[in-house]
């Protein structure tokens, strides 16, 4: 019943990257950022819609109060993109898909590190709730910080024109140097938390730390635009790739949970 209710939201979330990429490019020709513009904006809402659901909304409304704001914020934005003037212009025309710049081995890589990633993630969530307990305001500050490392390593790719190789690589290495050292930041951790007595310092706190143990997440996360950065067919490549990366993760988070977390103790 939970995939059957989440099954045509969740879909038109999915068409929302690609179309959206598609339609800004259309009406800023050339316009080799749109993928990257789009993918950042959406993990950005994404990841600040989580921290001021738990963070304002259910503390000041309640569940079910804060579930109709939400069905009705939705509504609006629904509303406001049907009535807004941002279409693709009539001269626009499917591209040729042919000319996608997406090769079989791209999206092989792609499907590798996003397995990779969602083992990250489980793994990443498992040592914060080692670290912060295992609350509801804690797991909105682990996903916030995911989604908005995703932001910045999407920011990275289009600043500094990382190329895919090097995020793997730089994900690997962030991974070795943060968690080789996990017995010192948990007790860092602990230190600091035993001076602080107000609970905004708290959550600062907690925001910090999470985001710390998230770095890796930053270059994994970066893949995707890395491997996207030109191209006519943005709504095709860009479908293709998160699609291939949506089902790795998908697989790599049961992998986590029924394969790996059993038998990965943190010591």
């Amino acid at each position: 019943s939970s995939v059957l209710l989440l099954s045509i939201p969740a879909m038109a979330i999915g068409f929302s990257v690609p179309l959206f990429a598609t339609t800004l490019q259309a009406h800023h020709k050339p316009n080799e950022k749109a993928f990257g513009q789009t993918y950042a904006l959406y993990n950005l809402g994404a990841g600040l819609s989580v921290l001021a659901v738990e963070f304002v909304l259910i503390r000041n409304l309640g569940l079910s109060k804060s579930l109709y704001l939400t069905a009705a914020l939705n509504l609006f934005c629904g509303l406001a993109l049907a009535l807004s003037p941002l279409k693709l212009p009539s001269s626009w025309k499917v591209p040729n898909l042919n000319k996608t710049q997406l090769t079989p081995q791209h999206l092989k890589a792609m499907a590798l590190a996003a397995f990779a990633s969602a083992l990250l993630q489980g793994f990443y969530l498992k040592v914060c709730y080692h670290l912060f307990l295992p609350h509801r305001e804690n797991f909105a500050i682990c996903t916030s910080m995911a989604l908005l490392s995703i932001v910045l390593g999407t920011t990275l790719v289009r600043a500094f024109k990382l190329q895919f190789t090097s995020c793997v690589f730089a994900a690997l290495s962030t991974l070795a140097l943060i968690y080789a050292p996990f017995p010192w930041i948990l007790k860092s951790y602990h230190e600091i938390y035993a001076l602080l007595n107000s609970a905004d310092s708290v959550l600062f706190l907690k925001l910090s730390f999470a985001f710390l143990l998230n770095v890796p997440m930053i270059f994994l996360g970066a893949t995707i635009p890395a491997l996207l950065t030109k191209g006519d067919a943005i709504a095709y490549d860009s479908g293709r790739l998160l699609w291939v990366s949506g089902l790795a993760n998908a697989l790599g988070s049961l992998v986590f949970v029924f394969l790996a977390h059993p038998f990965l103790p943190l010591f």
